[in-house]
């Protein structure tokens, strides 16, 4: 149970990293996404829990009431501070883009410290106020998340380097039969079956299930969780740190490589999408603007209109059109279809996207009012 709570968490910075270059069905990257990002507190509370009941200090109640702590003093104190960090980094105005990624792990500090104070999970809070930044802050969005990434790939690089410090390669041929055994089965059978009880119910294909277990890369995470029975005394300690090291270096040198020509493989790969990224590298930052991307789906009243003949309210302007592949230019006489994606302009304000949102879902009626501008 230990060793299993300990590589039963994925990557996210390998997975991020492999989704930027194998491009996938975006309801699959979402999955890969968000169980990369989201695992990980789970994997921690896990860890802890057992060994701790392994050491006769927990009761099965107080082992279910740590995991309730964490997880739900995790997810409060995300949603609080990363509240506070929305309203500070659309509010402020610093002198300088790069001062923004410090005040966002600044946020992110606090996030952790204020969840470890009382025994939550700091990693789920953080995750969660990362997760509020992300979708409140589209203008800075690009330059944290950059930032960001280069702190997690170094991270990466030092967790590995780190691994290696550890091993003791005179122990590794005790271990080596059963250390693959083990990841074979993981990656064989563990993750397989997990992914089709998982994904079933929400009707993914056989092609994409396979998919989302082959990309779930083990690295970082295992490593640090590793270090904790090795570091506490627990007798096989080290026989589950050298274990773990054969189930990362076997993930990251067999899964990493493979996991594009699988893809290719199925017919899964997808083109990179014009809307990519679209709203965040528009030059903006001098302009008292936002930018809200808006995918026209079926139900919406706007839907088969003509913009000429959609009310846009004062500050609003629609300035690109995504679809397929083409971006365009659209005027007056461009009728919106399903699944086009809209980059609209609108007049600052705190709460843009639910002005555009609510202008998507109450206008476009035929009996709407037609703004005698919209052309222009």
């Amino acid at each position: 149970m230990l060793l299993g709570a300990i590589v039963g968490s994925t990557d996210a910075a390998a997975v991020f990293d492999l989704l930027r270059r194998t491009p996938l069905p975006r309801r699959i990257a979402a999955v890969l996404e968000v169980e990369s990002g989201a695992n990980d507190p789970f994997a921690v509370v896990l860890t802890v829990a057992i060994l701790a009941t392994a050491e006769g200090g927990r009761s099965v109640g107080e082992w279910l009431t740590l995991g309730a702590v964490q997880l739900v003093g995790g997810i409060l104190f995300g949603v609080a501070v990363g509240g506070v960090a929305v309203l500070l980094l659309r509010r402020w105005r610093l002198r300088s883009q790069a001062l923004y990624p410090l005040l966002s792990l600044a946020m992110a500090a606090v996030a952790y410290g204020s969840a470890a104070v009382v025994g939550a999970s700091g990693f789920l809070a953080v995750y969660i106020c990362g997760v509020a930044v992300g979708a409140g802050v589209p203008r800075q969005r690009r330059i944290i998340r950059n930032f960001v990434a280069t702190l997690a790939n170094s991270a990466d690089l030092g967790l590995f380097l780190l691994l290696g410090l550890l091993v003791y390669p005179s122990d590794l041929g005790a271990v080596a039969v059963p250390a693959i055994a083990a990841t074979a089965v993981l990656l064989l059978v563990a993750r397989p079956v997990a992914t089709a009880v998982c994904l079933t119910p929400f009707r993914f294909g056989w092609r994409d299930q396979m998919v989302v277990s082959w990309a779930g890369l083990r690295g970082a995470v295992p490593i640090v969780l590793a270090t904790f029975p090795l570091t506490a005394g627990y007798p096989q300690g080290a026989t589950i740190f050298n274990v773990v090291f054969f189930v990362v270096l076997v993930s990251v040198t067999l899964q990493g490589v493979t996991v594009g020509p699988l893809v290719r493989r199925l017919g899964l790969e997808t083109d990179r999408p014009a809307w990519e990224n679209l709203a965040e590298a528009l030059p903006v930052e001098s302009l008292d603007v936002h930018l809200v991307e808006l995918t026209v789906a079926e139900e919406l009243p706007i839907c088969g209109r003509h913009l000429r003949d959609i009310p846009l309210p004062p500050g609003m302007l629609v300035t690109t059109l995504v679809r397929g592949h083409q971006s365009l230019v659209p005027t007056g006489a461009t009728r919106l279809e399903p699944e086009d994606l809209l980059v609209v302009t609108v007049a600052a304000s705190d709460d843009a996207a639910a002005l555009v949102s609510r202008w998507a879902r109450r206008s476009g009626h035929p009996d709407a009012v037609a703004d005698p501008g919209a052309d222009t």
